[in-house]
């Protein structure tokens, strides 16, 4: 159990992920009402494209590799890796 907290610390104390939690904090209320915006949009089982299309345009934009709809009609994103994990 030890090895698992230290590798938990050792993420949390990398400054890209440091980074990424200033800007969740320093962004809070815009991020809550953005999914209290998505939540609300009608998207019972299996009828989620609706929804799904509040992200498509966004992801394009971040220029991912692929951006798509599977068979199952679900909202996939593909980023190819820039570099090897850490």
């Amino acid at each position: 159990m030890a090895q698992y907290i230290e590798q938990v610390q050792a993420l949390a104390n990398r400054a890209d992920v440091k980074a990424a939690n200033d800007y969740i904090d320093r962004n809070h209320e815009g991020i809550l009402r953005e999914w209290i915006a998505i939540t609300e949009i009608n998207a019972p089982s299996g009828r989620e494209q609706t929804r799904a299309e509040i992200h498509r345009k966004p992801l394009r934009r971040y220029h991912l590799d692929d951006v798509h709809y599977d068979s199952a009609g679900n909202l996939v994103a593909v980023r190819k890796a820039a570099a090897a994990a850490r």
